[in-house]
């Protein structure tokens, strides 16, 4: 089952990341980090979830998302 469940996070990983090549809003990009770093922090690659979690943060920062913004903190800092 675990094996399964890596290969799904990494499949998603890839489409995540297949997305980010593609044209999106701002508020887009800033839920793909956030959804890649949440898939990367599953399979335990630590960093990479944290840098695209301040991806995240900064892209919603800019666009002044409040309500963004005060959910990615507290998944950065699981």
């Amino acid at each position: 089952m675990q094996v399964r469940t890596a290969a799904l996070q990494n499949l998603a990983i890839e489409l995540w990341l297949k997305a980010l090549s593609q044209p999106l809003t701002p508020q887009s990009a800033a839920i793909v980090h956030s959804n890649l770093a949440t898939a990367f922090r599953q399979i335990g690659q630590i960093d990479r979830a944290i840098a695209h979690w301040d991806e995240a943060i900064a892209i919603t920062k800019q666009q002044k998302d409040r309500l963004q913004l005060g959910s990615l903190y507290p998944q950065r800092d699981d």
